[in-house]
């Protein structure tokens, strides 16, 4: 059985167990996007790209480690069939 024989095997049983649990081809899912900034001017424009994407609970936050080094994480929901 092939690398591809697997993975399709794979992804048959997961609709699989989505089906019996009453997901369809019409049931809206949800995906999280996660993203990381080392420019705040960064992150605002992504954010902003995201929301223009049509991307909802697009967020910006700081983070910090060691004290000194500061970025920012930003993280977005797509939701559609």
């Amino acid at each position: 059985m092939s690398k591809l024989d697997d993975e399709l095997a794979k992804d048959e049983n997961l609709w699989r167990m989505w089906r019996e649990d009453g997901v369809t081809e019409s049931t809206v899912l949800a995906v999280d996007f996660f993203f990381y900034a080392t420019m705040k001017t960064a992150a605002q424009e992504l954010a902003d790209t995201l929301r223009k994407a049509g991307l909802s609970k697009v967020e910006v936050r700081t983070t910090r480690t060691l004290w000194i080094f500061r970025g920012w994480e930003i993280s977005a929901v797509e939701e559609g069939t």
